[in-house]
């Protein structure tokens, strides 16, 4: 086993462990540092954009249209500075005591949205090399908090991107 795949797992271990321990219900006050249009995830270290692509923060909510995207296209589209979070990631926002739309709503104030499907960096779990999942992504409904690993890579989904 190479460095690499070393690292890998245990990143992937610890990103296990943090979305395990924070399912339950936790409050904003206790959880998200919130600074303006970002918020800091105090349990993962994590710094989010508040709004989702195309939406931006008036007078703590979002607003604006906000856009969605193909899976494709999200390694062109998104702003220095920031990148799109795996599955693991987006799926430790998830508070699944929540009905509706299962993310803080202080932390997060979604304005209206055209989707509450979001996508991860993370592509399918299954081999890439069969034709049925050649273009498959992993998603999470921040609406339902569930985790979608087959989800069609041509599909529009919105984006809540993270600080690099």
């Amino acid at each position: 086993m190479n460095i690499t795949s070393i690292l890998r797992q245990a990143l992937s271990s610890a990103l296990i462990i943090g979305c395990a321990v924070f399912n339950g219900p936790v409050s904003a006050a206790d959880r998200f540092l919130i600074q303006g249009e970002e918020v800091i995830d105090t349990a993962t270290g994590l710094v989010w954009q508040r709004c989702p692509l195309g939406q931006t923060l008036q007078s703590e909510r979002c607003e604006g249209a906000m856009q969605l995207f193909t899976w494709d296209e999200l390694s062109y589209l998104i702003p220095w500075g920031y990148r799109v979070p795996n599955v693991k990631e987006l799926d430790s926002l998830i508070d699944r005591s929540r009905y509706n739309l299962a993310i803080d709503p202080d932390a997060f104030p979604f304005g209206s949205l055209k989707t509450t499907f979001f996508w991860s960096s993370t592509p399918s779990f299954k081999n890439q090399q069969e034709p049925e999942y050649a273009n498959m992504a992993a998603g999470v409904s921040l609406k339902t908090g569930k985790v979608y690993v087959y989800l069609d890579a041509s599909l529009t989904q919105g984006l809540l991107l993270l600080k690099n």
